[in-house]
């Protein structure tokens, strides 16, 4: 009898039947996988590209989060390959088709008014900024040809108060794979300054630069 109950629970609770996909993010410069420390149009190199992705759903086309995931915060790093998958595991039978992908660039004022925290919010990440208590929300440091010689730049764009809040929500058509074109980002930068260091004007133009070069695809 305790055999059949079992069965029978195993059976009629969908629960414990998931389906499982993902998406993943790439940092891609002229429509080619970006490579760290490689030298792009004879001007480029990124060697370190960290960014915050936060409160990931799915939306459907009635505007209804149907799918939150379960990890507030994930810190994406290049040099780690594997933080560039972002996996889903749900119980839903619908396509995916037709739904939108939302997530926010960075970290909400709210976690960062609550000071520095553990796992991929721990300041041994490189992501926070300790002489302020605020996270970087995208930190992109590498380096740009000018006049025959090589000029480092670092950008580290964070801020969570107004007027420079840097945190940003995007929403895509959900696809598995989420495109950072970096070529498009670096085109639309003057390049007065190569060191951006703390919340401000230009910390915001940036970070607005950055996620209007996100794009998805299937």
């Amino acid at each position: 009898m305790k055999v059949f109950l079992i069965g029978a629970l195993l059976v009629c609770s969908p629960i414990f039947i998931k389906a499982q996909t993902h998406f993943k993010i790439d940092a891609t410069y002229a429509n080619r996988t970006l490579v760290l420390d490689s030298l792009y149009d004879n001007t480029y190199a990124i060697n370190k590209l960290r960014f915050y992705l936060s409160d990931i759903v799915l939306i459907d086309t009635n505007d209804r989060i149907i799918y939150t995931h379960p990890k507030k915060h994930i810190l994406v790093d290049l040099k780690h390959p594997t933080s560039q998958e972002v996996h889903f595991y749900n119980s839903l039978s619908d396509s995916t088709a037709n739904l939108r992908l939302q997530f926010g660039i960075g970290i909400d004022s709210t976690t960062n008014s609550k000071g520095a925290m553990a796992d991929d919010l721990d300041p041994v990440n490189g992501m926070y900024w300790t002489w302020q208590s605020g996270y970087i929300n995208v930190k992109i440091e590498g380096t740009k040809q000018r006049e025959e010689k090589s000029e480092e730049f670092q950008f580290h764009l964070g801020g969570f108060t107004a007027p420079y809040n840097t945190y940003r929500t995007i929403t895509r058509p959900y696809g598995s794979l989420i495109t950072i074109k970096m070529d498009q980002f670096f085109k639309q930068m003057t390049w007065e300054r190569m060191f951006i260091m703390r919340p401000g004007e230009e910390a915001v133009d940036l970070i607005n630069q950055f996620c209007t070069s996100i794009h998805s695809s299937l």
